[in-house]
């Protein structure tokens, strides 16, 4: 792996670590056939929208949150989200255990509680929230973890 950067390494020692528990707690999407151009090359996509959640963000949250202690997801975690990484930290919080908050824009489905204006003002109130309150703020696209988790989807 030399020829990697070294955070492409962590990355990868990062999956290597969290595939068994993320596996554990995903569905096993199929690949299918993509033939929309045919150049002689075959072009395969990885279903992820069969996954419980509807996306592969569930992985990342299922990684982050298990590289947590007990005591940690129990106290109280905290993400921002505008709809799929959000799906996946609470699916995550019922499968490993714990509590936590969504922050999520107002312009999300409805289904969801609106706390935000848009995206970037919603993750500032979850930093400030986490800050305020002392609880691990969980990033949908800036953690070691979070990525590692999404790489398990190879």
């Amino acid at each position: 792996m030399s020829e990697l950067s070294a955070l492409a390494q962590q990355v990868a020692a990062a999956t290597r670590n969290v595939s068994e528990t993320v596996h554990r707690h995903v569905t096993v999407t199929p690949l299918t056939s993509f033939r929309a151009a045919d150049h002689g090359a075959e072009v395969l996509l990885k279903c992820e929208h069969q996954q419980k959640t509807g996306s592969f963000k569930v992985r990342g949250a299922l990684a982050k949150l298990s590289s947590l202690s007990m005591k940690e997801r129990h106290g109280g975690v905290i993400t921002a989200s505008t709809g799929n990484h959000g799906a996946g930290f609470a699916y995550a919080l019922g499968a490993l255990g714990g509590t936590g908050i969504v922050c999520v824009p107002e312009g999300a489905s409805p289904v969801k509680v609106a706390l935000g204006q848009g995206p970037a003002e919603t993750e500032k109130l979850a930093r400030d929230l986490a800050d305020r309150d002392q609880l691990p703020y969980i990033s949908p696209y800036n953690d070691l973890y979070v990525v590692a988790g999404q790489g398990t989807v190879g």
